[in-house]
């Protein structure tokens, strides 16, 4: 819950999987698809559903996500998301300003 809060539309749409490092990628094809996303105390208490897939292939359909409270999720926006809604994340910043910035971190 509280992964697929931080997200755009509360994860409804994105890909959620199990891992140990947060690059890790989903690889085996288990994973949750949310569809629905709906918050009584945010981001605790609330109920997210959506598909079970495995093997890449869709199991159950309408169900809470099984271990959410467990930790370790990994999430990817959906394909084709509006470039306003699922904006990449911003480049790092290159030349005078990331030198400065990174004595400033120093310090």
């Amino acid at each position: 819950l509280e992964t697929a809060h931080t997200l755009p539309l509360y994860g409804v749409g994105c890909k959620f999987w199990r891992g140990n490092s947060p690059e890790m990628p989903d690889t085996k094809g288990h994973y949750f698809k949310v569809s629905s996303a709906e918050y009584k105390l945010r981001p605790i208490r609330g109920m997210l559903r959506g598909t079970q897939y495995m093997a890449g292939r869709p199991i159950r359909d309408g169900i809470a996500a099984v271990g959410k409270s467990l930790g370790s999720w990994r999430f990817e926006f959906p394909e084709g998301g509006h470039p306003a809604v699922y904006r990449p994340p911003f480049p790092k910043m290159s030349g005078a300003a990331a030198a400065a910035q990174d004595e400033e971190a120093a310090d």
